[in-house]
C-alpha cells in the first residue's frame, strides 16, 4: 500500500545519502539521529511480486477507494424487520389481541396452587424417588466399574443385565428431576 511505498522511498533516501542498511554512514561511521530507522521485514513466502511499470510515484497521496454505492439504511424498528425483537413484539401484540380480558380468570398470573399437604407429599414423593434412582446408579456404577474383578458368574451377570440398564436409569433420573424442577418452579402451596 501507499505506506509501504512510503517506507520504501524513506529506505531509498537514506541509500543515497551514503548511509549503509543499519543506518550507519559508511563514510563518517556515525549513526543517524534524525532519520526513523525501519526494519525491513519480508513479505511472507515465495518469491516477492513484480512491481507494475505504471506504479504511481511515491510522493502521491493515496486517494480514497470509492464503491460507488450509497450506504446501507438503517435497520427499521417499525415491525417486521426480521430481527429477534420484532418477532417479540409480533407475539406480545397477538397475545394481547387473542380476546381475552387481562382480568379474565381463565389466564392465570402466576404460579398453580395446591394445597399445603397435597404439595408436601408430592414433594416428598419426588425427593425419596431421586434418592432411591440416585442409590440405584451409585451401585450399578460400582459394579459396571468392578465387573472385570468379580466371579465369573456374577460378571456374567453384569455384563447381561446391570450393563445394558445403566443408561436408561440415567435417562430416567434425569426425566424424574426435570420433572421435579418444574413442579417446584410451576406449582406452589396455598
Amino acid at each position: 500500500g501507499w505506506w509501504m511505498e512510503k517506507m520504501e522511498t524513506r529506505y531509498a533516501m537514506s541509500m543515497s545519502r551514503g548511509l549503509g542498511r543499519g543506518g550507519v554512514s559508511g563514510r563518517t561511521g556515525r549513526g543517524l539521529s534524525s532519520w526513523n530507522l525501519m526494519c525491513r521485514a519480508g513479505k511472507g513466502f515465495g518469491k516477492p511480486k513484480p512491481k507494475a511499470p505504471e506504479e504511481k510515484a511515491a510522493s502521491d497521496p493515496p486517494k480514497p477507494v470509492s464503491l460507488g454505492t450509497k450506504p446501507p439504511p438503517p435497520p427499521s424498528f417499525g415491525g417486521g424487520d426480521g430481527s429477534w425483537a420484532s418477532e417479540v413484539r409480533e407475539q406480545r401484540a397477538y397475545e394481547s389481541t387473542s380476546g381475552e380480558a387481562p382480568g379474565d380468570p381463565a389466564t392465570p398470573k402466576g404460579p398453580a396452587r395446591i394445597p399445603a399437604e397435597q404439595y408436601k407429599m408430592i414433594d416428598e414423593n419426588f425427593v425419596q424417588a431421586l434418592a432411591f434412582l440416585f442409590v440405584g446408579i451409585f451401585v450399578e456404577g460400582l459394579l459396571v466399574a468392578g465387573s472385570g474383578f468379580l466371579p465369573e458368574d456374577v460378571d456374567n451377570f453384569i455384563v447381561t443385565t446391570v450393563f445394558p440398564a445403566f443408561t436408561p436409569t440415567l435417562g430416567v433420573f434425569l426425566l424424574i428431576s426435570v420433572l421435579y424442577g418444574l413442579f417446584k418452579t410451576k406449582i406452589e402451596p396455598e
